[in-house]
């Protein structure tokens, strides 16, 4: 939690003991946040928060980049103006001569004497790109225990009593949400994935009935000099006097899967195209 979206305040963390037993942690400080999920006490290295990518991991990237020497960023995977997931490892140090002790994928750096390398690593991920719903939605329609609080967030200055519960709450609720979800019979027999199209992807793999069609290298290579991502441009608006300052703009909705729809050559042709309005396939 924060105030005014940038100004941190408390952190919480549910999670279950080995025993089973539900666990809730509240922290007044980003640096003690980040030594609890390294700790013992903490046995796991995915840490989920919803939409943790465009709010929650601004601030676990600021404790890392201000803390150079005990964290390495160790990827992500971007998603708007956000991160799906991001990696953090801790930072270990040995002296030089126990460079034949570590992984060389591990070393970040060798410098004074000293090698720089890879700990332990956790994923933080965004729980909105498996589950794009707020989290009021998902605590009442899953009907979890602990359904969502509301607080008045503009009276939000200090970690009173009332925000840390409030965020503990949070963390509760959407532990049980992920709990449930992936008990879910058909979710339980492919895991989750990481985003809703991923965990669609998954199902459809796991019980289709028929082998998925595939291109050869050949073809699979052609093909692909061809294929290029929508188009991303920048658009100056203008008022034009004939349309009255009205400006039109125009996208055609699912063309992808349209076009997969028709009937498709695999492979190129090697004659000389006539009437290209009317032939289907590749060419070059």
């Amino acid at each position: 939690e924060a105030s005014n979206w940038i100004n941190f305040l408390c952190a919480a963390a549910a999670f279950r003991d080995r025993y089973g037993n539900l666990q809730v942690e509240s922290f007044y400080s980003m640096d003690e946040y980040l030594d609890f999920c390294y700790s013992r006490d903490n046995p796991y290295d995915l840490v989920i928060a919803h939409a943790g990518g465009i709010y929650d991991f601004s601030f676990i990237l600021k404790e890392a980049i201000q803390n150079r020497n005990d964290f390495y960023i160790d990827g992500g995977i971007q998603r708007g103006n956000g991160f799906l997931s991001l990696k953090l490892s801790a930072v270990l140090t040995a002296h030089e001569s126990k460079v034949h002790d570590i992984d060389e994928e591990k070393i970040i750096a060798i410098k004074d004497k000293y090698i720089y390398y890879k700990g332990r690593t956790i994923e933080f991920r965004d729980s909105t790109g498996v589950l794009p719903f707020s989290l009021a939605s998902l605590s009442e329609n899953f009907n979890v225990e602990h359904k969502k609080k509301y607080f008045d967030y503009e009276k939000m200055t200090k970690a009173t009593p009332e925000l840390v519960e409030y965020n503990r709450y949070d963390c509760i609720a959407l532990l049980e949400v992920m709990e449930k979800y992936a008990e879910w019979p058909l979710i339980k027999e492919v895991g989750v994935a990481m985003t809703m199209a991923a965990q669609s992807t998954k199902i459809f793999r796991k019980f289709i009935h028929q082998e998925i069609p595939s291109l050869t290298k050949g073809p699979d290579k052609f093909v692909r000099k061809s294929y290029f991502g929508g188009r991303t441009e920048i658009f100056k608006p203008i008022k034009s006097k004939k349309d009255k300052g009205k400006l039109y703009y125009y996208d055609v909705n699912s063309l992808y899967p349209f076009v997969m729809l028709e009937e498709m050559p695999l492979c190129p042709t090697g004659n000389r195209v006539k009437n290209i309005e009317t032939e289907m396939g590749f060419v070059d």
